[in-house]
């Protein structure tokens, strides 16, 4: 082999051995998680139907990138001390943090709140470093 062409041959067959993704750049979002209970006062709980529903009319429309939804149960001590629990589901958004994103999750949150009588949805929010 050439010499000159040697250092440009062991460049290139290098290159292939990086891990995947180590050139690429993380980029600084933020992820959204959003907690939905499932009971209602005084009716029954939010069916599988209706929470589909709401995702693919409100859910769906502001997030048409991606989204995962897990299903969770939530515990808590009410004022009466005693320990009440509920189904949820969990809302999980990756996004690029701007006024765009904060305005479909407040949305998203009132939407829900309002369909279903409830008093609260919680929310969790962490910057994260994101590579595709």
């Amino acid at each position: 082999m050439n010499l000159v062409f040697r250092p440009l041959f062991l460049v290139c067959a290098l290159s292939f051995c990086a891990p995947l993704g180590a050139s690429e750049s993380a980029l600084n979002w933020q992820k959204t998680e959003l907690f939905f209970g499932l009971s209602r006062p005084k009716q029954k709980p939010i069916s599988p139907r209706e929470w589909e529903n709401f995702a693919a009319t409100q859910i769906t429309p502001r997030f048409p990138d991606g989204f995962t939804v897990m299903d969770g149960v939530g515990q808590w001590r009410g004022k009466n001390g005693k320990i009440a629990r509920e189904k949820a589901k969990i809302l999980l958004v990756v996004h690029p943090k701007n006024a765009h994103f904060e305005r479909a999750v407040q949305k998203i949150i009132a939407a829900y709140k309002t369909r279903f009588a409830q008093q609260s949805v919680l929310r969790v929010e962490s910057e994260v470093k994101v590579r595709f």
